[in-house]
């Protein structure tokens, strides 16, 4: 018997059950596109902002998707439609912020775009994969593999192009492959696998890959041991791997320190700093927020003071920097209501990643999901609101739908 999207299987069933289908379904035509457009993602050219061409394919997508189906209430699902309703009060928290404080154009409507491409990239990702796992499985290889792309046209230090072009893709093809060579222990392999290639990605300095890649792989570990012989020795096991992982990562942060420890101050300090400069823009406007894209005077020179630099304010004001969070710049930007989509976001995401730690039963998808939604929790806190996030805020919202999607039509089968 061949499962289907949203039956319930064993934990310790062969991991790609769940996206079992006829060979046909990988080579249809939504399924090819969909890898196209995680492809294109990080092609990316300079118009007004930076945009991709995997951006401009998705934003087609959704044109047709809407037209095709305005009459379907399927497409405009209840969770689809709230996160729309989301999205259009973060947009109009925007539109209110600039036009209250007359931000100049050329921020203006890299602003807007910025928001007008997440909402297009959202809807086009939905039409795509609402109704099919295997090309949502395409989107989030697709995507990964992209950064292949562009690896040394940016840098020629290896490890920048590791951090950016070659760990993401590494991470993903160890979640794909191991499953397909280890049938019999598909789930515990990969959670192997997966603390394993995270040790790596800490040795070569990817503190925050790492960790989610450990993490992953203590709960595919985890899972399995809860289901096994061993389910006795459970808490013992686990507090053991962790107990071990620890201290590994210990080592290797401390041996590696002296190739890296100069970057990692550098980093977080730079962090810390960006965040104190957006606190401030807040507090001088914490209801409609300060415009997009803002960093004027004032954020410029607590950030370089923070840095302990000089300040060069005239010089770096309008520079686009920004808080490395999307909670904080979203609202020095717009306000309260430019929080709205990312607090929605925030809730989504908590309630999708307990399901997958807790409930969900594991599969080929399992480690794909867990590592887009654990970024997307880091992008909340730790990265800003930029282009390169736009389609990853996307993918992230529709992975978290279909999850609950799941959760719903489980409870509905008894």
């Amino acid at each position: 018997m061949t499962l289907t999207y949203g039956e319930r299987i064993s934990s310790s069933a062969p991991a790609f059950d769940r996206i079992r289908a006829p060979r046909w379904r990988w080579f249809t035509f939504p399924a090819l596109l969909s890898l196209l457009a995680g492809l294109l993602t990080n092609l990316r050219f300079q118009f007004v902002g930076r945009a991709s061409v995997g951006e401009i394919l998705l934003a087609l997508v959704a044109i047709f998707a809407v037209l095709a189906n305005i009459g379907n209430p399927r497409f405009w699902n209840r969770r689809m439609l709230i996160a729309i309703a989301a999205l259009s009060i973060t947009f109009s928290g925007y539109i209110l912020s600039d036009l209250i404080n007359g931000t100049p154009p050329d921020r203006l409507i890299r602003g807007w775009a910025r928001m007008g491409f997440l909402i297009l990239d959202f809807v086009a990702i939905w039409a795509l994969a609402r109704n099919s796992m295997v090309n949502l499985f395409a989107l989030c290889v697709g995507d990964a593999m992209s950064t292949l792309l562009s690896y040394g046209a940016e840098n020629s230090d290896f490890f920048y192009n590791y951090k950016f072009h070659l760990a993401m893709p590494l991470t993903v093809i160890v979640s794909i492959v191991v499953p397909l060579l280890l049938r019999r222990v598909a789930n515990l392999a990969t959670g192997v696998g997966l603390v394993m290639v995270g040790m790596l990605h800490l040795w070569l300095d990817y503190r925050m890959l790492g960790g989610i890649c450990i993490l992953i792989g203590f709960v595919l570990t985890a899972r399995c041991m809860a289901v096994s012989r061993l389910r006795s020795l459970y808490l013992a096991m686990l507090a053991l791997a962790i107990v071990l992982s620890s201290t590994a990562i210990v080592y290797l942060y401390r041996t590696t320190n002296d190739s890296f420890g100069m970057r990692r101050a550098g980093s977080n300090s730079a962090r810390a700093s960006l965040a104190m400069a957006g606190a401030s823009a807040i507090r001088r406007s914490p209801v409609f927020g300060l415009g997009s894209w803002v960093w004027d005077n004032e954020m410029w020179n607590i950030y370089a003071g923070e840095m302990g630099r000089g300040s060069t304010a005239q010089q770096a004001a309008g520079e686009t920097l920004g808080p490395h969070s999307q909670i904080v710049q979203a609202w020095a930007e717009a306000g309260v209501l430019g929080l709205v989509f990312f607090l929605y976001l925030g809730k989504e995401l908590a309630e999708a990643t307990w399901i997958l730690f807790f409930r969900r039963a594991l599969d080929l998808m399992t480690p794909l999901f867990l590592y887009n939604l654990l970024l997307g929790v880091w992008n909340l806190f730790f990265s800003p609101f930029a282009n390169l996030h736009r389609f990853a805020l996307a993918l992230a919202l529709v992975i978290c739908i279909q999850i609950l999607r799941e959760g719903t039509r489980d409870k509905a089968m008894g």
